[in-house]
């Protein structure tokens, strides 16, 4: 996030197409990424999924309603075990990213 508050400060007049592109994608795998811990946390509170009942009582359970995510078509809703694989793939998208866009700005004078 650094990288992309650094690069996105001003009115980008002088930053690449390139590099814009980069600074979309880089936000993009950061959001999948999101998007996957919380279809996670939603597998663990799920009912009938032996610890969840003890969660019942939990007042952020409460505070949190997985179903606008689904009706809206914004949940990516993964099988059991999918999530590391897919948390893998986007970090090490994330990672080439940030390292071209590092790579770029000490090429700059």
């Amino acid at each position: 996030m650094a990288v992309t508050s650094c690069l996105a400060s001003g009115t980008m007049q002088d930053v690449s197409e390139a590099t814009r592109s980069r600074l979309c994608t880089l936000l993009s795998h950061i959001h999948q990424n999101c998007m996957v811990l919380m279809d996670l946390v939603r597998q663990r509170w799920q009912p009938g999924m032996g610890r969840a009942d003890s969660w019942k009582d939990d007042s952020a359970m409460t505070n949190l309603d997985f179903d606008i995510l689904s009706r809206a078509d914004r949940c990516r809703q993964l099988h059991r075990g999918e999530h590391v694989m897919a948390l893998k793939q986007h970090n090490d998208v994330i990672l080439n990213i940030v390292r071209q866009l590092c790579r770029g700005a000490a090429r700059k004078p």
